[in-house]
């Protein structure tokens, strides 16, 4: 077990079993002999240990990357001295969740875990840990239900704020480290909108807002050099496989027309003829047996004797006939493709 492992066992073993005042408290690291704490590690605990905590506050004690202190303070007053003091001390609000507040500065996010511990006679217990982030991403001070992920390199965050104050904060904070937007203002993606920040390592932010039961719903995804890089490929390559199949000759399919087909029009993906009145319906019924035999299927049949139309499909291919036909005057039938080039030939 790693020492900050037996040390949540301990601190966790306190707040639900307690015990009794006087005795004496173990190192958890205790547990662990064969492990020899390195330099890194007792660095660590010193600077937990350095760490503003509430006045009263007592260590109960500090082991790895977890220190745990206890108060006779209610919980709010204690969570509310140690977010002033934290703050005093350049740590900046970064989210909560549950029982804990989450301080951020540089690289480094703290939790503060604050409850009350009945098994401890209603004493105020907080402990603090932290874990080393693979990059700042800043988020401003009212920011509500932040969520940050080192392993996606995203944050999420609800805010008050407008759109255009979102961008303003954005565009100082990062300034700072050299990343600049690329557009003036962000663009509309689908119900987003997106403003895109680059730094002098080519590496990339992209702030994603959009509206929600009132506020701001904020996105801030880090990508590296390499990952933009990798990414500008494969959309490289999915374009040149698009167009390299929009530039390939169309499939042909021929199709008979009746012979009393007249005025015969072909265009690209269209042809149009037209029948005396009251052979519509029959003309495109009668494309039914040729379709199915063909292997395609039929998604929509709609045949009435004043009008109707059927799609038919195969593969990535489509071929919707209809018609209108309202028995006074001559009717009118087309055919409309994709994927497919349909070559019309009326029957002899």
């Amino acid at each position: 077990m790693s020492t900050r492992a037996a040390a949540w066992a301990w601190a966790t073993a306190i707040v639900v079993a307690g015990c009794t005042e006087g005795t004496p408290v173990a190192d958890p690291a205790a547990a662990t002999p064969s492990v020899l704490k390195s330099d890194a590690e007792k660095s660590a605990e010193a600077d937990l240990a350095s760490l503003p905590v509430p006045s009263g506050a007592t260590k109960v004690f500090v082991s790895g990357d977890v220190a745990m202190y206890a108060t006779e303070a209610s919980v709010k007053s204690t969570l509310d001295e140690c977010a002033k003091r934290l703050s005093d001390a350049g740590w900046e609000p970064y989210g909560a969740a549950g029982d804990s507040r989450y301080f951020k500065r540089g690289l480094v996010r703290l939790n503060a875990n604050i409850v009350s511990a009945a098994a401890q006679g209603g004493k105020t217990m907080l402990s603090y840990t932290r874990e080393k982030m693979s990059v700042d991403l800043p988020a401003p001070s009212d920011a509500e239900q932040l969520q940050y992920s080192n392993t996606t390199t995203q944050l999420h965050f609800d805010s008050p704020k407008t759109l255009d104050e979102l961008c303003d904060f954005y565009r100082r904070a990062l300034e700072k480290g050299g990343w600049k937007a690329t557009t003036d203002r962000p663009l509309k993606s689908g119900f987003r909108d997106e403003l895109i920040f680059r730094s002098p390592t080519k590496a990339m932010l992209t702030l994603s807002v959009s509206d929600f039961e009132g506020k701001r719903r904020v996105t801030l995804k880090h990508e590296t050099a390499e990952q933009v890089a990798a990414a500008e490929k494969r959309f490289q390559e999915e374009k040149a496989k698009r167009e390299a199949k929009e530039n390939m000759p169309l499939p042909k399919l021929t199709v008979e027309l009746p012979s009393a087909a007249k005025d015969v029009k072909t265009s690209k993906g269209r042809v149009e003829f037209e029948l005396p009145a009251g052979e519509a319906r029959a003309c495109v019924a009668g494309w039914q047996k040729f379709f199915a035999a063909a292997g395609w299927k039929e998604r929509v049949t709609t045949l009435e004797k004043v009008g109707g139309l059927i799609a038919f499909t195969k593969d990535d291919q489509t071929v919707t006939a209809s018609y209108t036909d309202p028995g006074f005057i001559g009717a009118e039938v087309s055919l409309l493709t994709t994927g497919v080039e349909v070559e019309p030939q009326v029957k002899k």
